[in-house]
């Protein structure tokens, strides 16, 4: 998701807010940068977005909890068709990324090719996608122009 090409009015943005559970509103809330509070807000949004269509899961059934480090993670009290869906989003610059698989562990990461002393260009967005499939991790790197 480019975050350039989103640009809410305040009254859509607070929408949106309101639209993911409180806990998760009061972290977005401290952020000091708000470029940082709208990533955390949109990874949340795509977050909510892939377990409703993946897991055909109301929005009001979907909880979000957090490891001890901070990564989120399905909280399901109920039977899944997919007791092993899992997702991890990451961002950078102005991409947030989200990877998401019902069966493998699955990371993904995103960087922004950036050239030190040089003007700001248009340069790829790589993103990497790891997918652990028992013992062998597959590295699949996209480039985005």
């Amino acid at each position: 998701f480019n975050t350039t090409k989103w640009n809410p009015s305040p009254e859509v943005y607070h929408k949106y807010l309101c639209s993911v559970p409180q806990h998760e509103k009061d972290r977005i809330l401290r952020f000091h940068f708000k470029s940082d509070s709208q990533h955390s807000l949109i990874g949340l949004l795509l977050i909510q977005k892939v377990i409703h269509e993946s897991l055909n899961l109301p929005l009001s059934q979907i909880r979000i909890a957090r490891t001890a480090e901070n990564k989120p993670y399905l909280d399901a009290q109920f039977d899944l068709c997919y007791p092993h869906f899992n997702f991890n989003v990451s961002h950078h610059g102005s991409w947030v990324v989200l990877a998401s698989e019902e069966k493998f562990l699955v990371g993904v990461d995103v960087a922004r090719v950036e050239i030190r002393g040089s003007n700001q260009v248009d340069l790829p967005i790589i993103i990497f996608l790891f997918l652990k499939i028992k013992t062998v991790i597959l590295i699949i790197i996209v480039l985005v122009f």
